[in-house]
């Protein structure tokens, strides 16, 4: 009989065998990694105006790049599949602000002489201005809100047949100072 340390009263068909197995265990050779929420980022789109105020540009040239319609297209503009405002007249590039629609326009004005700011719609801070300039503040404020409104809406209106009565004026004096813009030359196509 084989002598151990164990009490005469276990006998060897009472002990289990798992009892005295040495148990394996596997130490990880890695120091596990925590999770992290902030693992992914997206590609920076570069949105934003690609041309200022001024500046000039030629057909095909990206003046904005935007998500939804911030700016809107005017004169020489385009507008892509994704918002994207660019030239399709050479020209230099005008930002502006339509009193009548009240929207922020991007358009293009072909060479010539005459400076940006004149033939352009007037800035939303000069609009504004403007229209602080022509309310009444006795009639203003004799009002209710909705008369207030459509009291404001008016002279705006107002302001914005001003505003394209002057553009009509300035583009008469542009087309007068060019004797051959507005012409057209009759050409024989079959003699050629």
């Amino acid at each position: 009989m084989i002598r151990s340390a164990l009490p005469s009263s276990w006998t060897s068909h009472s002990i289990r065998p798992s009892v005295f197995q040495a148990h394996q265990v596997r130490h990880a050779t890695k120091k596990a990694g925590g999770s992290s929420n902030n693992g992914r980022t997206s590609q920076p789109k570069h949105l934003g105006i690609k041309s200022g105020n001024g500046a000039t540009v030629v057909p095909g040239t990206i003046v904005v790049r935007q998500r939804g319609t911030q700016w809107h297209a005017g004169a020489g503009i385009g507008i892509g599949r994704d918002h994207t405002l660019f030239a399709t007249k050479p020209g230099k590039v005008m930002f502006g602000y339509d009193l009548q629609r009240q929207k922020r326009i991007v358009s293009v004005v072909d060479g010539g002489e005459t400076s940006v700011v004149e033939t352009g719609f007037a800035s939303r801070a000069e609009t504004k201005r403007r229209l602080a300039e022509a309310v009444d503040p006795e009639k203003y404020l004799g009002l209710d809100a909705v008369g207030r409104y459509e009291y404001v809406l008016g002279l705006a209106k107002g302001l914005a047949r001003e505003e394209e009565g002057r553009q009509r004026e300035l583009l008469g004096q542009r087309l007068a100072a060019s004797p051959r813009r507005g012409t057209f030359g009759l050409v024989d196509l079959t003699l050629i």
